[in-house]
């Protein structure tokens, strides 16, 4: 399944990732999350004096198959497959710290974490929907 309202001219303009829904399809549970689009690695390069140098490597991310990194979600990926979910880009973001603070402004907006129809169980990991739950009994 691909993904819905991808701009890949966007990726051209210096796009570092994005904000993305998946909305698992037979029970309409959603997930808010983001990705980036390069990955960097740092890897040695050896000269032939023999010297080491570090250097860093950005290569494109998994995103083009990429279906979250919930684990209800995985476990529904390899039982019913790619169709049985919506994959909705929300927006791109240009910077790394733009993405995180994106992806916390969604969260937040659409209360991930006391809506039932959400499957996010945290925000940056330092919000929990268990820790909420307890506050409201």
């Amino acid at each position: 399944m691909e993904w819905i309202n991808t701009d890949l001219n966007a990726q051209n303009n210096n796009a570092v990732g994005f904000i993305y829904m998946i909305e698992y399809l037979p029970t309409g549970q959603r997930y808010i999350g983001k990705k980036q689009l390069y990955k960097t690695r740092t890897k040695k390069e050896k000269y032939k004096n023999g010297n080491e140098k570090k250097v860093k490597v950005k290569s494109e991310s998994d995103w083009q198959k990429y279906y979250s990194s919930n684990l209800f979600l995985k476990s529904k990926l390899k039982s019913d497959g790619p169709e049985a979910f919506n994959r909705i880009i929300l927006q791109y973001c240009y910077s790394l710290k733009e993405l995180t603070y994106r992806e916390i402004e969604y969260q937040i907006k659409n209360n991930v974490l006391e809506d039932d129809n959400y499957l996010n169980d945290n925000i940056s990991g330092k919000f929990f929907h268990k820790d909420l739950i307890k506050n409201n009994q």
